[in-house]
Formats: C-alpha cells, structure tokens, sequence
C-alpha cells in the first residue's frame, strides 16, 4: 500500500474483568482502547505503514490517555478533535467452556456520536492520503454518525485518495438500531455503500487510463 492510510470512526473505553472472571466477580476491571476502525489503524501502524486516525475525542484525562494509546501504536493522532462530553465505553467479559464471551456497549452520545460533518476539514484530512478506510458502525451510532461518514466519503475522491478500504460491518447491538434514527443511518448506510461502489470503479478506471497511457 501506497500513500498514508485515513482511518475514520470510534475509538472506545474498554474495561475487562480478568481473565475467565464474569462481570464483578471481582472489583476490578482492566482497562484498554478499542473499536474497529481505530483497531485496524493500529495493526496497520504497526505493520510499518503511514496511518492517521480521524475521531472525536473529549478534551480530558481519559481522551489524553486515549491520544497516548493511538501514539504508542505508531498512529499520527494531529487530525483528532478534542471535543463532546464523553469517550464511549464497552464492557467485554471473555467466554470460558461452553460459556459465550458477552460484551456490553454505552456508547450513546460519545464525542464522535455527536461531532458533525463540518467539524472537520476534509480537504485538510485526505491531503497526501492514499488510501481511506471507513466501516458500517460510523454511519450507524447516530444521526451526525451517519452524516459524518456520508460527507467523509463523498469528500475523499474529490481530495484524491486513490483508494478505499471498506468494512460494512454492522450488528444489532448498535446504539441507534433501537432507536427511529436507526432507520436513518441503515439508508446512509446504504448510501455509503453506494457512494464506495461508484469510489472504486472511478479508480478503477483511472488505474486503466493511466496504463494505458503508459504503454501506448
């Protein structure tokens, strides 16, 4: 891969009870960060690659920590904002024998949940960018969720990244899927999708012409 890799999403507060304990077994629970887009961007980071993570963050205790994880990882965190009132959390509880892992979301109105479209510079974000990769749990955790993740891939071709890495996972644990929003963010979603399809024949086609050029 080629050119600086954007990641877009959440990025959570995850607690842990130890290992094969059940939820307050004992008092304590082990801290660390996670989610799916922000996991990808780490793993890419420490696969040697250029990655920049794009998320809300509140200007706190718990969101400098956060800054320091992604730091740790090796991923630029300069295009973060520091806003919203709070980091969501998910509790996860490891299964054991025959027992199934169970995993716990308070993720409603996160910092990213609430930022808007317009709370980023898009030409600023995807400026040296070759790559860009989004999942189907932005558009889906709310109303300015879906939004954002419409605007951030509609904006990408026009600032020209030259690729997209698209995840369109999505589960029935999601905040907004209970709520009539949801069915807001499934028709984003969609239009996500749609938008992605039409991304990667523009591509496509360019890689063509560009061949083509080059061996004519």
């Amino acid at each position: 891969m080629s050119g600086r890799v954007i990641a877009l999403g959440e990025v959570m507060l995850r607690l842990t009870p130890p290992q094969g304990e059940r939820f307050f077994q004992s008092p304590h629970l082990e801290p660390s960060f996670g989610g799916g887009e922000s996991n990808t961007a780490a793993f890419l980071a420490r696969m040697g690659l250029d990655v920049s993570f794009v998320t809300a963050l509140p200007d706190n205790a718990i969101g400098d920590a956060c800054i320091e994880f992604f730091r740790g990882h090796g991923v630029d965190t300069s295009l973060i904002r520091r806003q919203g009132e709070r980091l969501g959390t998910y509790f996860v509880e490891f299964g054991a024998g025959q027992r199934p892992t169970r995993v716990v979301y308070d993720r409603a109105h996160s910092a990213i949940a609430e930022a808007a479209a317009d709370h980023f510079d898009w030409e600023a974000v995807f400026a040296g960018a070759g790559w860009f990769h989004i999942t189907g749990i932005t558009p889906a955790i709310s109303r300015s969720g879906a939004d954002l993740a419409l605007a951030a891939v509609r904006a990408a071709p026009r600032c020209g990244h030259r690729g997209l890495i698209l995840d369109l996972h999505n589960h029935d644990r999601l905040v907004v899927a209970r709520t009539d929003a949801g069915l807001v963010s499934l028709e984003t979603l969609g239009d996500v999708a749609d938008h992605a399809v039409r991304l990667a024949g523009a591509l496509g086609e360019r890689a063509l012409d560009a061949r083509d050029a080059e061996h004519a």
